[in-house]
């Protein structure tokens, strides 16, 4: 997509994202060559290798922007047929603010979020409707654009 954006995350190409991906992977792929197949079913082993292979790697990644008009929710995947766009016309809105999810995992480590990753989106419309959207992104980042979005609100 050839847009300008004020502010945009941009996770779909870190690094980071890539080597935990592959880490899962691989932890994945090595568990399924230690399990042992009878010789009639040894192909199971190897469609599924490729099935954990292929969804790693077209697995989407939401990323959130943020234009002069339009707040946006991509979720972005390498093959383009699996990348979705949602965009909310900002006049719109009438509110906008982040939230985070409370899971059992992180409470047991008595933790609001890990990595600030656990954060969605709650918007409120000038029609009284509202939506939320799931966005695993870090906190400083959402606050970032989220600021931005209110900004432009009260243009």
């Amino acid at each position: 997509m050839n847009h300008y954006f004020l502010h945009r995350t941009n996770n779909f190409s870190k690094p980071s994202l890539w080597f935990s991906r592959a880490f899962i992977a691989s932890v994945l792929t090595i568990q399924l060559f230690i399990w042992e197949f009878e010789a009639s079913y040894e192909y199971i082993r190897y469609v599924l290798t490729i099935i954990i292979l292929l969804a790693t790697i077209l697995a989407r990644k939401a990323d959130i922007a943020v234009d002069g008009e339009y707040f946006y929710c991509l979720n972005t995947s390498i093959l383009p047929q699996l990348s979705s766009t949602n965009k909310f016309k900002i006049s719109e809105l009438t509110s906008i603010r982040g939230r985070s999810y409370d899971s059992s995992f992180l409470a047991f480590y008595h933790r609001r979020s890990l990595k600030g990753l656990d954060y969605g989106i709650e918007m409120t419309f000038k029609d009284g409707t509202s939506e939320s959207l799931d966005v695993n992104i870090y906190k400083i980042e959402l606050q970032r654009i989220l600021s931005k979005v209110r900004e432009l609100m009260t243009d």
